[in-house]
């Protein structure tokens, strides 16, 4: 089970889908897309279909990894986790008619008429999603991780019409994105930032950072954020 999300909650609910499990993923908004609808730039990724295709020289799935490990502060471990995600989830938008044919940077993506990249990934994501059999329920927001013995055990959700209620769950998988719609958290770990406002999406309020917290979760490297227009909020 997903609560908000930014791309990588739809690739999970539906591959998760495509394995046989039960899957409900909960949107805190009336709309799916998150922060994947508002990508205005390009989408990074190495070792895609599309680079074979444009003869991109030195853009393999190992050289993207090296080229995230290149950015200040990122832990190799990570950046070799995140590239092959990136090259599946890019190819999963490709196969469900995105628009990323333009190549440059040298990961880079985005479409051929210069479109911002966040009209083609969204709209190809929810039409995978719509392939698989997952429970989706949007404007229910998760409120609260149900903790037993020690264990997740599910969430306490609200809707935005109606009473709240329990989900229980083998797991439970956060994909809340950042916290820079957030003024709580804004305001207790990057206060300098605080009216700066925001590119994201308005749901981008850390409600994965403040759920988990309460449950004993730590969290680390809150100040790690990318000050213009605040466009980049992460846990690492």
């Amino acid at each position: 089970m997903a609560s908000r999300v930014g791309n990588r909650w739809k690739f999970t609910a539906i591959d998760l889908s495509k394995a046989g499990k039960k899957v409900i993923l909960l949107e805190k908004q009336g709309v799916l897309g998150g922060n994947g609808t508002f990508v205005s730039t390009y989408y990074q990724a190495g070792g895609t279909s599309i680079q074979d295709k444009n003869k991109d020289k030195d853009v393999s799935e190992e050289d993207f990894a090296k080229y995230l490990s290149t950015y200040p502060q990122t832990n190799p471990e990570m950046a070799k986790a995140v590239a092959p995600g990136a090259r599946e989830a890019f190819e999963l938008l490709v196969q469900n008619g995105a628009d990323l044919k333009r190549t440059f940077k040298p990961f880079a993506h985005a479409p051929s008429d210069g479109r911002a990249p966040g009209l083609e990934i969204t709209p190809a994501f929810v039409k995978a999603l719509k392939k698989v059999n997952a429970d989706v329920r949007l404007n229910n927001r998760a409120t609260e991780l149900l903790q037993e013995n020690g264990k997740i055990v599910g969430v306490k959700v609200q809707p935005k019409d109606g009473k709240p209620y329990l989900i229980r769950a083998n797991d439970v998988i956060l994909a809340t994105g950042g916290y820079s719609a957030g003024k709580e958290l804004l305001k207790q770990y990057t206060p300098e930032v605080l009216n700066l406002g925001t590119t994201n999406s308005a749901g981008t309020t850390g409600d994965g950072h403040i759920m988990a917290q309460k449950v004993g979760a730590n969290l680390t490297r809150m100040k790690d954020l990318v000050v213009q227009s605040i466009n980049t909020l992460s846990i690492k």
